[in-house]
């Protein structure tokens, strides 16, 4: 699984410091999971995967995430403001 951030200061938290966090799930092949503002409405957080939205969750309602990469070669991208929250980012 290949990791990137549009920002640097982003770090993986151990799951039992996220509460109420938004689950993300991949497949089973090689994905390209991004989560990012929704384009559409800057209020709302969108997760696509591999180019289709796949949820939305509005931003004040992101307390954190947890990405669920799946099997493959997946590549992660988060693109969000500094503070929406701590994240877990899981492979195979």
């Amino acid at each position: 699984m290949k990791f990137t951030s549009a920002r640097s200061s982003w770090a993986p938290r151990p799951l039992s410091t996220v509460k109420r966090a938004w689950d993300i799930r991949g497949t089973g092949r090689s994905d390209e999971i991004v989560v990012s503002l929704d384009p559409q409405n800057p209020d709302r957080v969108c997760a696509m995967i591999n180019g289709r939205c796949v949820g939305t969750r509005g931003l004040d309602d992101v307390h954190g995430f947890r990405i669920h990469a799946g099997g493959g070669s997946d590549r992660v991208r988060i693109d969000l403001p500094r503070d929406c929250g701590p994240s877990q980012h899981r492979g195979r």
